[in-house]
């Protein structure tokens, strides 16, 4: 199933009607790791691979974005809200 959500955020576009965004909040549910494991699921693994590819993915497409700003064309605010739940979704895969 997760393999098939991916797949159908990506074909509809990360940044149309905030999917990314969308995408991110439920997938801070799925990668959650609890405390008391030392490792993970080897099974899990290419779980996060996937996840990993998108937000790399997400990130070169709002860097893009980000070089393009100048007066006249600002980051909205869609784009500020995807920045900070990337933000949190990397501090706690980090975590």
């Amino acid at each position: 199933m997760f393999q098939s959500v991916t797949q159908l955020c990506a074909s509809t576009g990360w940044f149309r009607a905030n999917i990314g965004t969308k995408y991110l909040q439920v997938m801070r549910y799925v990668i959650n790791l609890p405390n008391d494991l030392a490792t993970e699921k080897e099974k899990n693994l290419e779980k996060y691979e996937i996840f990993a590819s998108v937000v790399h993915h997400i990130l070169l497409k709002l860097k893009n974005k980000i070089k393009q700003v100048n007066e006249n064309v600002t980051l909205s605010i869609d784009d500020k809200v995807l920045i900070s739940h990337l933000s949190i979704i990397s501090f706690e895969m980090c975590h």
